[in-house]
C-alpha cells in the first residue's frame, strides 16, 4: 500500500510542477522592454496549469527571476512551437486588470481574451472577450452569451457602415466557429 501511495505522490507533484522556459519578454510602462526566459507550465493532469493572466514570470540573462502583475507590465510575450503569443495588460469586465492575449490588434480595433484559471469541476471555465476600438472604447462579452448577443452588441459597439452590419449578420450561426467568426468580424473592422 506504501509505494502505491508514494507513486500517487510523485505523480501528484510531478503533475504540477512541470515547467519550461521559452524565448521571450516584457515591457514596462516606460516602454523599456526586459528580454529573457518567460517561464511557462505545463498543465497537469488536474487542470492546474500555467495561468498566464495574473502574473508572469521572467528570467533576465544574468539568471534573476523576477515575477511580474498586470499594471507592473504593460505586456508580454513569447514563442513556442505553436507562434507568438502576446498578452497586454488590459482592463476586466470586473474593473480589475488582467494579461489578456491578443487575437487582433489592429489600428481600429483590436481583440483579446481571458480565460480564468479552472478551479476544477465538469464544465469548462467562461471566455471573457475585450473588444477595442481606437478611441479607447471597450465591450465585454463571454462565451456563454447568446449568438444573437455577440451580434447585437458588436453591431452597436463598431457600428454598420460599410457593410460591416451585413458582414456581422453572416456571422455567429454556430458556437462551434464563435472564436473565427469574432476575430473575422474584428479584422473586418480594421479593414474598412
Amino acid at each position: 500500500m506504501k509505494p502505491l501511495v508514494i507513486l500517487a505522490t510523485l505523480l501528484l507533484v510531478a503533475g504540477v510542477t512541470q515547467a519550461k522556459k521559452l524565448p521571450g519578454y516584457v515591457v514596462f510602462p516606460n516602454n523599456d522592454t526586459l528580454r529573457g526566459d518567460i517561464k511557462i507550465s505545463g498543465a497537469s493532469f488536474l487542470g492546474q496549469g500555467y495561468n498566464p493572466y495574473d502574473a508572469v514570470a521572467i528570467t533576465d540573462s544574468t539568471g534573476r527571476d523576477s515575477t511580474y502583475q498586470p499594471g507592473e507590465v504593460i505586456a508580454f510575450g513569447f514563442t513556442d512551437k505553436s507562434g507568438e503569443h502576446i498578452f497586454r495588460a488590459k482592463m476586466h469586465r470586473d474593473s480589475t486588470i488582467k494579461f489578456q492575449q491578443v487575437i487582433v490588434l489592429g489600428p481600429k480595433a483590436s481583440l483579446y481574451y481571458y480565460e480564468p484559471n479552472s478551479a476544477g469541476g465538469y464544465g469548462s471555465p467562461p471566455t471573457y472577450f475585450t473588444f477595442e476600438r481606437a478611441d479607447g472604447a471597450v465591450l465585454f462579452l463571454k462565451n456563454y452569451d447568446k449568438l444573437e448577443t455577440f451580434q447585437n452588441k458588436i453591431k452597436v459597439f463598431y457600428g454598420e457602415a460599410g457593410g460591416l452590419g451585413q458582414f456581422i449578420d453572416e456571422r455567429f450561426t454556430s458556437r462551434w466557429k464563435m472564436r473565427d467568426d469574432i476575430k473575422a468580424v474584428v479584422m473586418e473592422a480594421n479593414r474598412l
